[in-house]
């Protein structure tokens, strides 16, 4: 996630080269880890927001979902919101480094979102 942060992203872009994992997204996998189901939904008037239940993946599955999750919706996002993207996902670090944990389900909801509004006042 620091390599994203800390780099320019296009809708064209691939995170998980950007993050130097070597994975790429896929429908199917040949075998199951855990299984979650995410939603993007919208939460207010302008806001949007990911919601599901990610407790049964284990942490690492857990982080490397997260990368996942911004590449399958940067088709989808604004040109604003893909500018955003890297200083939201420093503020997450941050967050995840001093007082959240990367398990807690509240945290996971409440981190991303605090994250963006952090910068749309910037």
């Amino acid at each position: 996630m620091t390599r994203i942060a800390e780099g320019t992203i296009a809708r064209s872009s691939d995170l998980f080269e950007i993050a130097q994992v070597g994975a790429t997204l896929t429908g199917e996998t040949g075998y199951r880890v855990a299984t979650a189901t995410l939603s993007f939904r919208r939460h207010g008037l302008r806001s949007y927001a990911v919601d599901g239940d990610l407790t049964a993946l284990p942490l690492t599955q857990l982080s490397m979902s997260v990368v996942a999750v911004c590449q399958a919706l940067l088709a989808n996002l604004s040109q604003s919101n893909i500018d955003a993207l890297p200083l939201a996902l420093a503020n997450m670090n941050v967050s995840y480094d001093i007082t959240h944990a990367l398990t807690d389900p509240q945290s996971q909801y409440e981190v991303p979102a605090v994250a963006y509004h952090a910068i749309a006042f910037e």
